[in-house]
């Protein structure tokens, strides 16, 4: 059995409705449409991790990890298992590991900040990659809800859905 949840971080304030987020490059104010990518996947909505496969722990509670940002760590991970049978993808800011490698009927999964190594159908890990940027979705279109107008983020939609 797989659990799994994001939990927004109370220390960071891009979850706050009041929130007025700044262009990362520019560091200028900036409408949440035109949030760019950069915002999402190295500074913005910053979550704890809370992930069980079978008895397996993978939990990440540290700063430094974007929802957005762990969706697509996943999302490239399984997608590159299934074409070259490994893989090895980490966060942008925080750099923590996951290891993906394919088997004859299972993908191996492992991590740096776990020591669990675990066994699951390549049909689950991606039923995962979905459930994690459904909950990605529903929070940060709870927090702000022009976000599902983002053009960035519409477009890392498109891309992750199969």
């Amino acid at each position: 059995m797989i659990r799994f949840d994001l939990i927004p971080r109370g220390d960071d304030p891009s979850w706050g409705r009041q929130w007025q987020p700044l262009d990362p490059a520019t560091r200028r104010p900036v409408g949440l449409r035109e949030l760019p990518g950069s915002a999402f996947t190295f500074e913005c909505f910053q979550v704890n991790i809370a992930l069980e496969i079978g008895e397996a722990n993978f939990n990440l509670a540290k700063k430094g990890i974007p929802a957005l940002d762990f969706v697509l760590m996943l999302d490239s991970g399984v997608k590159e298992v299934g074409k070259l049978g490994e893989s090895r993808i980490e966060t942008s800011v925080s750099q923590d590991v996951m290891r993906f490698k394919a088997l004859a009927d299972s993908i191996e999964l492992s991590s740096s900040f776990s020591g669990s190594v675990v066994k699951v159908s390549m049909e689950k890990l991606e039923r995962l990659v979905d459930g994690f940027l459904d909950r990605t979705l529903e929070l940060l279109y709870e927090a702000h809800s022009e976000l599902s107008q983002n053009a960035y983020l519409n477009t890392v939609i498109q891309r992750v859905r199969r």
